[in-house]
């Protein structure tokens, strides 16, 4: 009987949109769903084949949709049912995470007050025949995810003031100008509002069960963060980046919730971006990733040895940089209380994206 909590992850990243469509590209998405992957893998455990990422033109309209059904969905359906037949005790959780621009799209069916539905833009949205993904869409197949579990959370990325305008910090927000073209009306969206929306998020139709972690308000922008490394530029999402630094430092030995870690990231991203404050909503005194741990304290491996130094799989991303010092211990050390004494310090001296030496 397996006792130990299942995670399957949805992680979706578009810096590059298809030509046709005019869409503008973006720089740190892509990153946004590789790091929270790594995160993931490294740092929690998942295995692999628990995650799924699909970025740039992988992200399709309809794959996205298909792998959030057959990803997500029905990994729900078959734990549940091995838990009905007792060979599972604990129920799993899942995360869907989202980087990329978000818009909006006339609502032709007359029940938005202000006309327009908040969107995610897939890759090959605004392409003939190709429409965003509406927010009742996510809302639904959201809704379908939690009658077998309520242990979900979203993670957006994006923002959906759908303004169209452009300032000088424009190619650096995660927006772009509403879709106005006549949008097909699916006879299958929710007439009664079975899904809810998410208060202070914006007008999100994700209701539901779940946790939704927001870049921004709906009056806001989620602004692409730059960071420096081996003396190159490389981009990630405000909120994506901050999320994942504190996700590194959760402790493996007591349980943190949503509360607690969103408190510390919007006070990050926040003093950094004062026109951005992201938004946790819905059940945030829940644990986070429905009670999953750590397997280990934040711990680097060594990977390599050159140019007379000593090679870690920890970098900018992980919050090291030029300056930063750690403790070195025997590689079996799982909890730092019992390591005992370390065997020696490092020291950053030239630091890279994902490694430093």
């Amino acid at each position: 009987m397996n006792s130990t909590p299942t995670f399957y992850a949805l992680l979706i990243g578009i810096d590059r949109y298809d030509p046709r469509s005019r869409v503008p590209h973006l720089r740190g998405c892509t990153t946004d769903a590789e790091q929270m992957e790594r995160l993931l893998r490294e740092r929690f455990g998942v295995p692999a084949a628990n995650i799924l990422r699909l970025t740039n033109e992988e992200a399709t309209h309809q794959r996205i949709k298909v792998a959030f059904r057959e990803h997500l969905i029905e990994n729900a359906r078959r734990s549940a049912s091995a838990k009905l037949d007792r060979e599972e005790e604990s129920t799993p959780a899942f995360l869907f995470q989202y980087s990329g621009h978000g818009s909006q799209a006339i609502d032709e069916t007359g029940s938005e007050p202000d006309g327009l539905d908040e969107t995610l833009v897939p890759y090959d949205s605004r392409t003939p025949g190709v429409f965003d993904i509406k927010d009742w869409e996510v809302g639904a197949l959201i809704e379908e995810l939690n009658q077998f579990s309520e242990n979900v959370t979203v993670i957006l990325d994006c923002c959906h003031s759908g303004s169209g305008t452009r300032d000088v910090q424009a190619a650096l927000t995660r927006r772009c100008a509403p879709d106005l073209r006549p949008q097909p009306v699916d006879s299958r969206r929710p007439s009664h509002r079975a899904v809810t929306r998410a208060v202070g998020a914006g007008n999100w139709e994700i209701g539901g069960q779940h946790v939704l972690l927001a870049g921004c308000r709906d009056t806001e922008e989620s602004h692409e963060y730059a960071l420096f490394a081996g003396g190159r530029r490389y981009w990630q999402g405000a909120m994506s980046y901050f999320l994942q630094q504190e996700l590194r430092q959760v402790p493996p030995t007591r349980v943190t919730t949503y509360r607690e870690l969103f408190a510390r990231v919007r006070h990050a991203v926040n003093k950094t971006y004062n026109n951005q404050m992201p938004q946790c909503e819905g059940d945030i005194d829940r644990a986070i990733f429905g009670g999953l741990r750590p397997v280990r304290e934040a711990f680097y491996t060594i990977v390599d040895r050159r140019d007379g130094l000593v090679w870690i799989d920890g970098g900018v991303a992980h919050g090291l940089t030029v300056g930063s010092e750690l403790l070195v211990f025997p590689p079996e050390t799982r909890l730092r209380a019992t390591a005992g004494t370390p065997l020696a310090t490092l020291r950053i001296v030239e630091d890279g994206a994902v490694t430093s030496g």
